[in-house]
């Protein structure tokens, strides 16, 4: 939709420090940008909401969750 473009294009300007909480079969994975996981992958969704928040410190990066379908969640 419109607003999840929207969304995308404010992440990619927003540079590397974006983050993407992913619902995944095998947990909740946490990318950045680039699509990069190093490993990061939790049993639920507040795991990896701390871990997003932590690698983002305080920086201009948002978060922004997927559900298993590719659908954003917030």
């Amino acid at each position: 939709s419109n607003k999840q473009v929207r969304e995308y294009v404010t992440a990619v300007k927003k540079g590397t420090k974006s983050q993407f909480v992913i619902h995944t079969y095998s947990g909740w994975s946490v990318q950045d940008a680039f699509g990069d996981t190093s490993g990061s992958t939790y049993a639920n969704k507040q795991d990896a909401l701390d871990a997003a928040k932590a690698k983002i410190g305080r920086s201009q990066g948002e978060i922004f969750v997927f559900d298993k379908t590719g659908n954003l969640l917030q």
